[in-house]
């Protein structure tokens, strides 16, 4: 019955949240290679005192208008899931042998939008500390 009841619940997250779960995935992979681009770059030399201020302004930006955005969206996913989480790894942790492929699914996909938020976090930091860096 436990079971019965675990894998409804799991049901029910799929059904309220597969909207987020879809728009979490798709402004993941828009933004990823911005992002990434921003991270790799080199500042100008410290002699091009405008071309550097333009360029923190540059990482100031994507900061606000893609990485805040996208921790906010990744870290809400992640929380909504993380109550039942907890609770279904706690009752039978994953097994990819499991007969029941509902818990299973819901393990994976749960930890897939828990490593796309503390992915996305990172991602912050490291566009926050170069923006520091390129004062």
């Amino acid at each position: 019955m436990l079971a019965m009841t675990t894998a409804q619940q799991i049901k029910d997250a799929f059904d309220a949240i597969s909207l987020i779960l879809v728009f979490v995935t798709v402004i993941f992979g828009v933004k990823y290679p911005a992002i990434w681009r921003d991270i790799k770059s080199e500042p100008p030399p410290p002699a091009q005192q405008i071309a550097r201020k333009q360029y923190r302004a540059n990482l100031r930006k994507r900061l606000l208008t893609d990485c805040v955005p996208l921790v906010i969206v990744t870290g809400a996913a992640w929380f909504l899931f993380l109550p039942l989480f907890v609770h279904v790894a706690g009752d039978e942790p994953f097994h990819p042998w499991n007969r029941d492929v509902t818990d299973n699914a819901f393990l994976f996909v749960a930890g897939m939008t828990g490593i796309f938020f503390v992915w996305s976090a990172g991602f912050l930091v490291s566009l926050a500390v170069k923006a520091a860096r390129a004062a």
